[in-house]
Order: structure tokens, then sequence, then C-alpha cells
């Protein structure tokens, strides 16, 4: 059923005829436009974002101002699953389409439009703004697709996955250029991120938004009925890269330390589906220290948030649990990577209640191609550390 859906649409829109006037425009470059222009009166707008929940919530104020900024616009946010239950529930009046994968080469391309045809059926927009200054170049495709007046992105940083060759200035009708920024000292990042958030907005009303610290407390999240207790942990031990992990012998250590004197009532794993297997070893190396429930793959991204604002203590890897957590304010240990160190995160060591976790060494920047037998960034935080951190955190809660 969905494949014929995908068949007549695409016929019925001339798929084929635009896939060649989009590559004859890809070759000839597109006109170059006044942003002012692009944007004054615009009556549809697609926001493109579509990577990681992660990269989601550190873009999540910006989105928040552009719904803001045009209130009569029709807004369309396309991204990866299952990001668009985050935005769903804090926009619920944007319009979203979730993309199934982000592929990484043309089979993954064609693959995706098959499984999502409504990328292809989002009909003739104002503006699209695109908000990845991360990408390679399958996901400059995207673009042709998607049909705007005007086309507005950020010309891709030093981060950008290798093989992102094609002219980016062909796809779009402005290209802002990331420059070196100072962070902004009153909210006390760090990460490079935040500065292109700021630089972007800049660029298009005049002035950097402030504040730029996304701040998802201010939105309903749904509380899941679980036996939690009053006093429940949360530990997020499993990133979508295992080289991001910090051992599970070390984190049993941890525990060991912390559990008899600050006693919580139960420690609770989240993570996706596909961790569960390694979520319930973890849970049996835990159970002789406190009860251990694992929960991953059973929440939503919703009720995620929901647990979270309810728990005493929060322990994350370099994952979308820690960005999620920063962004909730709660109390929140992140084992920080040096592979990306500076760019995603930290946010900043000011933003309390957060203490990020590492082991600084020389090779930080390496976009996790280790040159070691194992990422001493990560593997050699000693759990003293954690459980001083940790510790500090707990006593000022209850305080």
């Amino acid at each position: 059923m969905l494949f014929h859906v995908f068949l007549h649409e695409a016929m019925k829109r001339s798929f084929f005829i635009q896939g060649l006037f989009a590559i004859l425009a890809i070759l000839a470059g597109r006109r170059q436009s006044d942003v002012s222009k692009l944007l004054e009166g615009a009556k549809s707008i697609i926001l493109f974002k579509p990577d990681g929940i992660g990269d989601y919530i550190l873009w999540s104020r910006f989105i928040q101002e552009c719904s803001q900024r045009y209130p009569d616009s029709k807004i369309t946010v396309v991204c990866c699953a299952p990001t668009g239950e985050l935005v769903q529930r804090m926009f619920p009046n944007f319009r979203v389409i979730q993309i199934p994968q982000r592929p990484k080469d043309i089979l993954g391309f064609i693959g995706m439009l098959c499984c999502n045809p409504r990328l292809i059926l989002v009909g003739q927009q104002d503006v699209l703004l695109d908000l990845r200054p991360h990408r390679a170049t399958w996901e400059l495709l995207y673009v042709i697709l998607l049909r705007a007046n005007g086309k507005i992105g950020l010309q891709r940083s030093a981060a950008t996955l290798r093989g992102a060759v094609l002219p980016e200035n062909r796809f779009y009708n402005l290209l802002v250029v990331p420059r070196a920024s100072t962070p902004a000292q009153d909210e006390g990042f760090e990460c490079a991120e935040f500065g292109l958030v700021r630089q972007f907005s800049s660029f298009l009303w005049g002035s950097a938004m402030t504040p730029t610290l996304p701040d998802l407390r201010m939105f309903s999240w749904p509380q899941p009925k679980l036996p939690t207790g009053k006093r429940h942990w949360v530990i997020g031990p499993f990133s979508g890269n295992a080289i991001r992990d910090y051992p599970m012998v070390r984190w049993r250590e941890v525990f060991q330390q912390l559990a008899p004197s600050l006693s919580p009532d139960s420690l609770l794993i989240c993570g996706a589906a596909s961790q569960s297997d390694k979520a319930e070893e973890f849970g049996k190396m835990m159970q002789d220290i406190l009860p251990v429930t694992n929960l991953c793959g059973r929440l939503t991204l919703a009720e995620t948030a929901g647990l979270l604002l309810e728990s005493e203590l929060v322990f994350a890897t370099e994952s979308a649990l820690a960005h999620l957590s920063v962004a909730l304010r709660r109390p929140t240990i992140v084992i920080l990577g040096g592979g990306h160190f500076g760019l995603f995160a930290p946010w900043g060591m000011k933003i309390a209640p957060v203490r990020w976790m590492t082991n600084q060494v020389d090779c930080y920047g390496c976009n996790w191609a280790c040159i070691h037998s194992s990422a001493i960034c990560i593997q050699n935080i000693p759990t003293s550390k954690i459980v001083e951190a940790a510790t500090e955190l707990i006593v000022k809660a209850r305080s």
C-alpha cells in the first residue's frame, strides 16, 4: 500500500522530471538571493534537521525562536526517527516528517525514499533552513527533493564526514560560513555547536538570539508509571558508538562506593531496544549492590524526559540521554570523550548541576579515529572522580 502511494504520487507530480531539473540545477548552481527577501512574509518554512536526538536538542532553542518569530507560517520539520516525537511534543502545531534512517550511499538513499515517500510530497515551500553544519555527500541529496523558493544553510565545518565533496553552494541560495566565535560567558557554554546557533541566528535576524542554551523544562512531559521509589537514579551506560562507553566493571566500582552511603531506592537503565541485552548483563552485575530495572526500549522519548525530571541523579555517556538530561537541568554526570570534545559538548562547566567527566589527553579531536588500543580519554577516568562528583551533586540536591 505504501509503495503504491509512493508510485502514484511521484508520477502525479512528475517526480522524474523534477529530479532531472534538480540535477541540472546542481550543475548550474542556485541563484544567490537576499536573505531578508527570502524570509520576509514566508508562509511556509522547512526546518531540515535529519540527524541525532542530541543534535536536535542543541538546536531546539533556535527552533523555538522560529516558532515565535513566524507564528503565522506553516512550519515543517524534517528529522530522523525517533526525534520527531520530541518535536511534536514541543511544537504540536508543526508538521513533522521523520526519515527512517540516514543513508550512507546511493542504495540507502533510494531505500529511504521508498520507505518514506512523504519526503518527496512535502510540496513547494517558501524557505528551507538547513540546520546541519556536519553532513555527508549523500545527505545533500535530501536538499534536491525538498522544493523551496529559497534554501539557506551553514557551510560545512571541519567535522563534516569524509567524502562530502559536492560543491554545496550549488544546493543553496545562501550559505552561512562558520567562523571562530567567542563563547557567551553569561551562558557559560564552550562547545562549538552553540556558536554556530548564534552565528546562524545572527545572520538571519540581524542579532544573535539569546539565550541559546536549550531548556526543556518549559514543556510538558508525561510521567511513566513505574515503581521507582522516591529516590531513583537513572543511567544510560551505552552510547551509539561502543568506543564512547565507560567499562561496566568500572560502573560497578562507582555504585559499590555510592550506594551504601547515599541509599537510592533503585537504578533505572535507559536506552534503545537494541541495547536491552547489554542492559540485562549490566543489571546482573549490579543486582547485589542495589535494585536495578532495565527500561531499554520500554519508554518513549517523551516518557524518558518525564522520568528524568523525577530522578535524583543521572549518569550518562556521550549520548542523547546526556543532552536530554542537561536540557532538563537535572543533576547529571556525563562521561565525555575526546573524539568530538568541544564540538557538541561540554555545554560549559558553569551549567549546574552537571559534571562533565573526562581524561584530558594530547590526542583530543580525533573524530573517534582512536590511535590507542582503547579510548583512554574515557577508559582512564578514575572512578574516584565520578564518585566525588556524584556525591557532591546529591548532597546539594538533598540539602
